[in-house]
């Protein structure tokens, strides 16, 4: 998902993109997308990752792109596929984490924060883990 966020930062206004990937779920979550707005906080709270999927309706609607996703095999011996493995695994443990400031997005109405952090995880289950604590 992060991956397809940056990407969708690096390209122009109402471009056509496609997106190659092998996870499944993130095809599914991208079909869904379009009724993320209209779902009430709680049921958003319950995706996992809900900002970052918020994060990227609110780039497509306000860049205004069409985005395509194909489904591509894992590990098929494809050298490029394979080489996008390869440096995704690399990057995840040697480069700086994306930052994001979710504040300001439209369809988020509640923002739990720790030290300047944002809880990224359901509100209801972080206040419930730490009474049960």
């Amino acid at each position: 998902m992060l991956a397809i966020l940056t990407v969708l930062f690096m390209v122009p206004a109402s471009a056509q993109v496609t997106i190659c990937t092998d996870s499944a779920a993130t095809i599914a979550g991208m079909t869904q997308i379009k009724d993320f707005s209209n779902l009430s906080v709680r049921k958003k709270e319950k995706i996992p990752n809900f900002t970052i999927w918020l994060t990227i309706a609110h780039v497509i609607e306000v860049l205004q792109l069409t985005v395509t996703m194909k489904k591509v095999k894992a590990h098929s011996g494809v050298c490029l596929n394979d080489k996008a493995d390869q440096l995704a695994k690399a990057a995840a443990h040697s480069v700086p984490r994306i930052n994001l400031n979710y504040t300001r997005l439209l369809g988020l109405q509640l923002v739990l924060a720790c030290d300047h952090l944002i809880v990224e995880a359901s509100s209801r289950k972080c206040v419930k883990k730490l009474v049960d604590a």
